[in-house]
């Protein structure tokens, strides 16, 4: 019996120090930024950037920023960048972006491998500045290859 509690003992904090370790990481190191796709609009003067944030605690989003095109994203500063963000969903979304014209961003979706549709706060109408329409289109996964 004395074996056996000591055997679950030991089990347990090895778990308990693995999920530590990853919660430190996560914490300390932070996520790390693969770039997918920047667009510049038509007449230059924005950049719609496409990126996903994957941490180190098993999460992975998509997200698309708008900004000036003369500001351009940089992973070793991610967070400057979060009032920039107009879409986030999980990775598991496919996400294309295209200019509907100079002062219109066109985001394209769909609802991901888990069904789940991005959450309604990171689908925003326009840029932070106001100049730039978000339009939205949900479409069949099929149609997203």
């Amino acid at each position: 019996m004395k074996n056996g509690l000591i055997i679950l003992l030991t089990a347990v904090a090895a778990f308990a120090t693995g999920i530590g370790a990853t919660l430190l990481s996560d914490l300390f190191l932070g996520s790390d930024y693969f770039m997918s796709e920047v667009l510049i609009s038509p007449r230059g003067n924005y950049r719609a950037t496409r990126f996903e944030e994957v941490g180190a605690i098993f999460y992975c989003n998509e997200v698309v920023l708008v900004t000036q095109a003369d500001l351009s994203f940089s992973p070793k500063h991610p967070k400057q960048y979060i009032p920039y963000t107009v879409f986030g969903a999980s990775c598991s979304t496919r996400t294309r972006i295209q200019w509907a014209g100079e002062n219109k961003l066109l985001i394209s979706y769909d609802s991901g491998d888990d069904g789940r549709k991005p959450d309604d706060p990171a689908l925003r109408k326009t840029d932070p500045s106001g100049k730039v329409a978000i339009a939205y289109r949900i479409l069949p996964r099929e149609e997203m290859q």
